[in-house]
Protein backbone atom coordinates (compact mmCIF):
# COMPACT_ATOMS: atom_id res chain seq x y z
CA UNK A 1 0.00 0.00 0.00
CA UNK A 2 1.25 3.63 -0.76
CA UNK A 3 0.31 7.12 -0.65
CA UNK A 4 -0.95 9.20 -3.59
CA UNK A 5 2.27 11.68 -2.05
CA UNK A 6 5.01 8.74 -2.07
CA UNK A 7 3.82 7.28 -5.42
CA UNK A 8 5.17 3.63 -6.00
CA UNK A 9 8.80 4.12 -4.07
CA UNK A 10 7.02 3.92 -0.81
CA UNK A 11 4.73 1.26 0.88
CA UNK A 12 3.40 0.70 4.34
CA UNK A 13 5.93 -1.65 6.41
CA UNK A 14 6.78 -2.71 9.67
CA UNK A 15 9.31 -1.90 11.48
CA UNK A 16 11.69 -5.13 12.56
CA UNK A 17 12.33 -4.43 15.79
CA UNK A 18 11.78 -7.14 17.68
CA UNK A 19 8.70 -6.27 18.50
CA UNK A 20 7.39 -5.96 14.97
CA UNK A 21 4.21 -3.70 15.89
CA UNK A 22 5.04 -0.23 14.43
CA UNK A 23 4.52 1.21 10.87
CA UNK A 24 6.40 2.81 8.62
CA UNK A 25 6.81 4.40 4.98
CA UNK A 26 9.86 2.05 3.72
CA UNK A 27 11.55 1.88 0.33
CA UNK A 28 9.17 -0.60 -1.56
CA UNK A 29 10.78 -4.00 -1.93
CA UNK A 30 10.04 -7.40 -2.20
CA UNK A 31 9.90 -7.60 2.16
CA UNK A 32 7.21 -9.50 3.54
CA UNK A 33 6.36 -6.87 5.88
CA UNK A 34 4.95 -4.88 2.85
CA UNK A 35 2.43 -7.67 1.53
CA UNK A 36 -0.79 -6.93 3.09
CA UNK A 37 -3.79 -9.31 3.30
CA UNK A 38 -7.45 -7.87 3.67
CA UNK A 39 -9.26 -10.27 5.96
CA UNK A 40 -13.48 -9.79 5.98
CA UNK A 41 -14.70 -9.26 9.12
CA UNK A 42 -17.62 -11.75 9.58
CA UNK A 43 -20.93 -10.23 9.65
CA UNK A 44 -19.87 -6.88 8.87
CA UNK A 45 -20.31 -6.16 5.02
CA UNK A 46 -17.51 -3.84 3.43
CA UNK A 47 -15.14 -4.37 6.41
CA UNK A 48 -11.97 -6.02 6.58
CA UNK A 49 -8.83 -6.50 8.94
CA UNK A 50 -5.30 -6.31 7.60
CA UNK A 51 -2.44 -8.49 8.43
CA UNK A 52 0.96 -8.82 6.65
CA UNK A 53 2.86 -11.86 5.79
CA UNK A 54 5.76 -10.31 7.80
CA UNK A 55 3.29 -10.51 11.17
CA UNK A 56 1.57 -12.98 10.77
CA UNK A 57 -1.91 -13.05 13.14
CA UNK A 58 -1.19 -9.84 14.31
CA UNK A 59 -3.69 -6.99 12.35
CA UNK A 60 -3.41 -3.01 12.08
CA UNK A 61 -5.15 -1.27 15.22
CA UNK A 62 -5.33 1.96 16.45
CA UNK A 63 -4.20 2.42 19.81
CA UNK A 64 -6.97 2.85 22.28
CA UNK A 65 -4.97 5.31 24.72
CA UNK A 66 -7.78 7.75 25.41
CA UNK A 67 -4.94 10.52 24.28
CA UNK A 68 -6.18 11.46 20.52
CA UNK A 69 -6.75 7.75 19.75
CA UNK A 70 -4.91 7.93 16.51
CA UNK A 71 -1.71 5.79 16.41
CA UNK A 72 -1.42 2.87 14.59
CA UNK A 73 0.27 -0.04 15.70
CA UNK A 74 -0.07 -4.13 14.90
CA UNK A 75 -1.51 -6.08 17.40
CA UNK A 76 -2.93 -10.02 18.07
CA UNK A 77 -6.14 -10.09 16.30
CA UNK A 78 -9.24 -9.69 18.08
CA UNK A 79 -13.11 -8.64 17.95
CA UNK A 80 -12.24 -4.91 18.17
CA UNK A 81 -13.94 -1.84 16.02
CA UNK A 82 -10.52 -0.54 16.01
CA UNK A 83 -9.22 -3.48 13.64
CA UNK A 84 -12.22 -2.77 11.24
CA UNK A 85 -11.04 -1.06 7.86
CA UNK A 86 -13.24 -0.44 5.01
CA UNK A 87 -11.88 1.06 1.57
CA UNK A 88 -13.72 3.71 0.70
CA UNK A 89 -13.01 4.69 -3.30
CA UNK A 90 -12.74 8.52 -4.35
CA UNK A 91 -11.79 9.24 -8.15
CA UNK A 92 -9.65 6.03 -8.80
CA UNK A 93 -8.34 5.69 -5.27
CA UNK A 94 -9.21 4.39 -1.80
CA UNK A 95 -9.09 5.10 1.10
Amino acid sequence: MTTQWQGDQKSLDIINDGTNNKLQLADTGDYSGQFWKFIPVPGYTGWYKLATMFTGDKVLDVINDGAGNNQLWMTNSGFYSGQFWKLTKDNGWYR
